[in-house]
């Protein structure tokens, strides 16, 4: 009786289970990731195909990145390099793969809350294994720098920068579902507080110098709206302001800002004569900060893409990254020290690859989106669209997985759950 009771509510609950599962495998590796998006995937043109249910596909939030996709497609086409377009091509399936399963899988009413749920554990468990391997590594005696950044996110073979944007994210949602009575759990407080030091735990050893700017800024601004009494906001920013000092004690740390955030790049400009070209020296290159490295790369790539009048249709996907890497040993930047970098600005990123009219579409959708998202007044979105926006200034995250999977998936469901929203208005 138990069994066939638990079978009847798998069923009822499997669009949600499936959805929930997708997200739950988030945070960790690549494929475990792609793996349950696959499979959710096969379910939903299953729906479509074989059960033949009537879903609207064509909407704000499927038209764009169907159309981004049919760009990538056509760019690697008309790339020289036709077999490295096609990885892009591979890895921006994604744009197609996510919008549908999203689609399908709340065709029916779901619940934002319970699946931010499942992402809030998702990452307290991902990341409580992390903790745990440093744990490890200080018992082995390692040196402290095994600790941070592509240390810490080693044993999920992803970049530190796109972990601390998931646990970001994580953060905020779980302060949103703590202060709306929306946390499932009972002692809410004790694992409000338990949560929240797991996640703040993994946003310190990503290190991620952006991340931990938008992460402090935007978490004060979240936790002053929703504490009313006065005397617990002093209590809080005291205590936020020692953590913050306590923090910067970390060599390690204090280091990343120190010299992270230098800028000696301010005469460097780019030129087409390889006689002028500035040629940086061995000790140059190793004194260049992660700031210079940005506005040193963004330099080059504007300069020569307005240089090779690339500005319609951008170097395409299959050859940018050959073109840049040129560019950078013409500088002494390359081979070994820049290459293979893309421009680390998503903005740029897509402007030179695909040119000013597909740049334009881009921050189009951006726009909308963020004008829907706003006008929800769902903080929660708000703070996503804030983070991202600017994160995009200082990473090219649509060049990884990771990065579509965190932007689509999210820009995505917020639409998604705001539609519904109006629809029953």
């Amino acid at each position: 009786m138990r069994l066939s009771s638990l079978k009847e509510r798998v069923i009822k609950h499997f669009d949600f289970i499936l959805l929930a599962i997708i997200v739950f495998a988030m945070p960790f590796k690549l494929n475990y990731g792609n793996l349950v998006l696959i499979i959710g995937t096969i379910y939903s043109l299953y729906i479509l195909v074989i059960k033949k249910e009537k879903i609207k596909l064509l909407s704000f939030f499927t038209f764009f990145p169907f159309l981004f996709f049919l760009i990538t497609l056509f760019s690697a086409l008309s790339s020289k390099n036709i077999s490295q377009g096609f990885i892009v091509v591979n890895r921006d399936l994604l744009l197609i793969l996510i919008p549908i399963t999203l689609l399908v899988l709340t065709r029916k009413s779901f619940n934002l809350k319970r699946l931010l749920t499942v992402y809030v554990i998702s990452n307290v468990f991902a990341t409580t294994i992390l903790l745990i391997a440093n744990i490890v590594k200080c018992v082995k005696g390692l040196d402290i720098s095994q600790l941070f950044f592509h240390n810490f996110t080693r044993l999920y073979n992803q970049h530190p920068v796109y972990y601390s944007l998931y646990l970001a994210m994580s953060s905020f949602a779980l302060n949103d579902l703590y202060f709306k009575k929306y946390l499932y759990f009972k002692n809410s407080l004790f694992v409000y507080l338990f949560f929240t030091f797991i996640i703040l735990g993994g946003v310190f050893f990503c290190a991620s110098k952006i991340i931990i700017v938008l992460f402090c800024i935007l978490y004060l601004i979240q936790i002053f709206t929703n504490v009313k009494k006065q005397k617990y906001k002093i209590i809080i920013l005291f205590f936020s302001i020692t953590a913050i000092l306590l923090i910067f004690k970390v060599n390690y740390i204090r280091k990343r800002f120190s010299e992270g955030l230098k800028i000696n790049s301010t005469k460097f400009k780019p030129t087409n004569d390889i006689r002028l070209a500035k040629v940086f020296s061995y000790e140059e290159r190793t004194n260049i900060s992660d700031l210079d490295h940005r506005v040193i790369l963004a330099k080059i790539g504007i300069f020569h893409f307005i240089n090779d009048k690339k500005l319609i249709t951008g170097y395409g996907n299959g050859d940018v990254q050959g073109y840049l890497d040129y560019y950078y040993m013409s500088y002494g930047l390359a081979p070994k020290w820049f290459e293979g970098h893309n421009l680390h600005n998503q903005y740029l990123q897509i402007l030179i690859s695909y040119g000013i009219f597909v740049f334009s579409l881009f921050i189009i959708y951006l726009l909308i989106s963020s004008y829907k998202l706003i006008r929800s007044k769902n903080l929660l979105s708000i703070y996503f669209v804030i983070m991202i926006l600017i994160a995009f200034c200082f990473e090219s995250y649509l060049m990884r997985n990771k990065g579509i999977m965190f932007f689509y998936f999210f820009n995505t469901i917020f639409l998604i759950d705001l539609q519904k929203k109006c629809s029953r208005l």
